[in-house]
């Protein structure tokens, strides 16, 4: 005779009921999970969502966002298939209102900063604009990569932008000229050297101009170079020179955004 327990045990925790609940999350995990999750994981997601909320300026989602934590790669890798999520849901799939998370030996900053950026995909501001399948997501993955460096930062991944300024600095050393999304380029560096243009806009000009200009690129669906005119005043490959030569003088991140 089987043990009940074990019938039970075969149950995939995404089907069970969450392990953890807040005002806007559900969020379920295995046992192996567990200990790579930080403490008061529920109150934590709830700040995050308020930051998130206040860096993209807006707030309208009422249901809760269900976050599902694995243990191992082939545990969600076997999830998407199963559950035949596009190549462009596999992290994040705003229909069904849900966060995938692969959990690995994370510190609690790089963590919550990973769910940030998937909380920043949902987020009303994009109106659905991003997450249209006929519509690049390069604009949208931009700021998302910028919300999560900017929450990391918050819970103590204090590294995240020294890093990312050191393979920026490479790769503007080997293409020479910044050009914001030139597509020839090595993505994963170029991505580097990119996810700082909107820490250095907000540095200069303030937040509120840093969102209007996400607004014009979302809410408008203007292109790059009229937003930027629109917004800061300048020609598109003027900031963009700018911006490299703050790069390429900056030693440290600090450095950069004085």
């Amino acid at each position: 005779m089987e043990n009940p327990r074990e019938q039970i045990d075969e149950v995939p925790f995404f089907e069970k009921e969450p392990v953890a609940s807040s005002e806007n999350f559900e969020v379920h995990y295995d046992q192996e999970a567990e200990e790579n999750i930080p403490e008061g994981l529920e109150s934590k997601l709830e700040e995050v969502k308020d930051l998130v909320d206040r860096m993209l300026d807006l707030d309208e989602r009422t249901d809760k966002t269900k976050i599902y934590l694995f243990s191992n790669k082939e545990q969600y890798q076997r999830h998407i298939k199963d559950h035949d999520l596009p190549k462009g849901e596999a992290t994040f799939d705003t229909e069904a209102g849900a966060i995938l998370i692969l959990v690995g030996e994370r510190e609690k900053g790089e963590f919550l900063g990973g769910i940030a950026h998937e909380m920043a995909h949902f987020n009303p501001f994009f109106g659905g604009v991003g997450n249209d399948p006929e519509r690049s997501k390069w604009e949208q993955e931009m700021v998302c990569n910028f919300v999560g460096n900017q929450i990391g930062v918050e819970f103590g991944d204090k590294e995240i932008n020294n890093r990312k300024l050191l393979v920026a600095k490479e790769e503007l050393s080997r293409i020479k000229k910044f050009s914001w999304r030139e597509k020839e380029y090595d993505w994963e560096n170029f991505l580097a050297l990119e996810v700082l243009v909107y820490p250095w806009l907000e540095k200069r000009y303030g937040m509120k101009k840093l969102q209007g200009l996400w607004g014009k690129l979302f809410k408008e669906r203007q292109n790059l170079a009229s937003s930027i005119k629109d917004i800061y005043k300048q020609e598109l490959p003027e900031l963009e020179r700018e911006f490299a030569a703050d790069i390429l003088k900056a030693e440290t991140y600090k450095d950069f955004m004085e």
